[in-house]
């Protein structure tokens, strides 16, 4: 949190609350509050990364159930040619062979779109993660937005006039400025902040992101056929808890403020304590 302890008396009694956009801190000691604005909710992407995993569950369930292919056989629906040789081949019993190959190629196909989905939430977590820096902070943008050979981002006339406030202003640009971020690899925008801000971690998250990436691309542009297993897909999903629990680290240093009402980082941090132990 922002605010582990309260700045003018020290007390560990530092109340957070949400509203719309921005953190209220109260100290219940002495009465110091702030408010901080544009916070990075990391229980939002947690949860979000959680339910994403939840199909690849239910797929692993039942691709280890033997009762599986009798199940499915007389209930396929859909509009592929599964569902209409489901009906001419109930009582053939080569067709459960047949069935549980069409259920490992499908395995397969949905195991490479985790793959990609993976690799498309450590973009979208980082592009967030700066929108809300540069909502909070908009001069953090000039080292962002500027014109060639200006020191400082410029807004066009016609965008002022054409927006109704300043938040709206602030608010497109910082989707602009993100998004140029966001564009960039992962791993290489991680490496930066870790040095940025002098943050060390005992995590290989740089590392795993570049694998992650090359990986990606081996089966977006080379249309690998090489196997993915439910471990390497945890472990994925499991990076991309990393990659928001050093973020968490980023924003501390930033001095950006981030909502974590279900206990994410504490739980993270007792993780790697137990991993470490």
């Amino acid at each position: 949190m922002l605010y582990d302890n309260c700045p003018e008396c020290s007390s560990d009694h530092v109340m957070a609350t949400l509203d719309s956009n921005s953190v209220l801190y109260e100290c219940q000691n002495c009465g110091w509050m702030t408010v901080a604005m544009s916070p990075f909710c990391l229980d939002a992407w947690s949860v979000r990364i959680h339910q994403a995993l939840a199909p690849i569950d239910i797929l692993q369930s039942m691709l280890a159930d033997e009762d599986t292919v009798s199940f499915l056989k007389p209930r396929l629906k859909g509009i592929s040619y599964l569902s209409n040789t489901a009906a001419w081949c109930l009582n053939d019993s080569a067709s459960d062979e047949y069935l549980r190959g069409e259920m490992d190629i499908a395995r397969d196909v949905y195991m490479r779109q985790m793959v990609v989905l993976a690799a498309t939430y450590t973009q979208l977590i980082v592009t967030d993660f700066f929108r809300h820096v540069f909502l909070a902070q908009p001069d953090r943008m000039h080292q962002v937005l500027p014109p060639d050979n200006k020191k400082f981002a410029q807004v066009p006339l016609a965008d002022v006039v054409q927006t109704g406030s300043r938040e709206e202003l602030l608010s497109t640009l910082a989707d602009q400025a993100a998004s140029i971020i966001g564009a960039g690899e992962p791993d290489k925008i991680m490496k930066r902040l870790l040095a940025e801000c002098n943050i060390k971690t005992k995590l290989s998250l740089v590392e795993d992101l570049k694998s992650l990436k090359e990986l990606r691309n081996r089966i977006v542009h080379d249309d690998t056929n090489e196997k993915i297993t439910f471990e390497q897909i945890h472990s994925m999903f499991g990076l991309l808890l990393a990659l928001l629990y050093v973020l968490s680290l980023v924003a501390d240093k930033y001095g950006l403020a981030c909502w974590d009402e279900t206990g994410f980082v504490h739980e993270f941090e007792e993780k790697l304590k137990n991993r470490c132990t």
